[in-house]
């Protein structure tokens, strides 16, 4: 049986120095946009979702993008999917609907990607926070996506011990998908 150690040691000693989107390496935003989804409540977004949703806004506002692509499926149980929660989201603060698509099949990162890259040519810009970005990033390069981070800023009131957390997942969730690749995702 051959034993994966090694490269486990020299992939953590790199987290070490773990990447983040900082304004070193943002570009300017691509004409498309794709919103990673987050969490959403009976319709309405989370926090950090709506974060994402709102940076979005902003750059659609400004004239930097004309598309944007929300992402997410339904948790089991859930009425709305957290692309279609976004992109009411999107529509009831002034995007014209046409401008607006919802990808609402996906369960993760992974599939969020994979399920928009039919609807963009690239290059395309990446919302999400600076944390989930080096992944996100990564797996729509790997995507044969032109990606570039756009990220959005966590909202005010997140407590440390969920940036904590959310960063120590994010750092394993990372460096589940260097080692093993989309098997990372759950996918077979």
């Amino acid at each position: 049986m051959r034993t994966h150690w090694p490269q486990v040691g020299i992939v953590t000693l790199g987290m070490m120095g773990f990447p983040h989107a900082s304004p070193a390496n943002i570009s300017d935003p691509s004409p498309t946009v794709i919103v990673l989804g987050a969490a959403q409540y009976n319709g309405k977004p989370s926090p950090i979702f709506r974060s994402r949703l709102q940076h979005a806004l902003n750059l659609y506002q400004t004239g930097r993008v004309q598309k944007v692509i929300v992402t997410g499926g339904k948790a089991e149980g859930d009425r709305y999917s957290e692309g279609e929660a976004g992109r009411n989201f999107l529509i009831q603060k002034g995007i014209p609907a046409k401008h607006v698509l919802a990808e609402t099949r996906s369960r993760n990162t992974y599939e969020n990607l994979k399920n928009a890259k039919g609807w963009v040519t690239t290059p395309v810009s990446v919302v999400t926070d600076s944390i989930h970005m080096p992944r996100a990033i990564a797996m729509a390069k790997d995507l044969g996506m032109e990606a570039h981070p756009s990220p959005s800023p966590l909202p005010e009131n997140t407590s440390k011990d969920f940036l904590e957390n959310y960063a120590a997942r994010e750092r394993l969730a990372y460096m589940a998908y260097i080692l093993m690749g989309e098997k990372a995702t759950g996918k077979k």
